[in-house]
């Protein structure tokens, strides 16, 4: 990763750092908005080595594309997430399950 500033370049590896140990060690991970294109070798990256050795307890998709949802499948090593369509129908259904 090259960044013009020395600073920033820092800053970022602080961030991307602190991410993949969130995911390395999270046990329930929500994805809403991201389709992980095959572009975004970096997130992709992060994602495959963090659940390389990391198993999810849980694992829920808010994305209304098959595609999106066989990426973050895929780059989380889980075979059956809860998936929802959208964000109204996700928090429709997680207030049911708070109840």
């Amino acid at each position: 990763m090259q960044c013009a500033s020395p600073l920033y370049s820092k800053l970022l590896k602080l961030i991307w750092d602190k991410a993949k140990d969130s995911l390395t060690n999270c046990k329930r991970l929500v994805v809403i908005g991201d389709s992980f294109p095959a572009t975004d070798f970096l997130t992709r990256k992060m994602f495959l080595e963090s659940f390389s050795s990391n198993t999810l307890y849980e694992l829920i998709i808010v994305s209304p594309s098959q595609e999106t949802i066989s990426n973050v499948k895929d780059l989380c090593h889980f075979k059956e997430p809860k998936t929802f369509r959208n964000l109204e129908e996700y928090i429709e259904n997680y207030e049911k399950n708070e109840q």
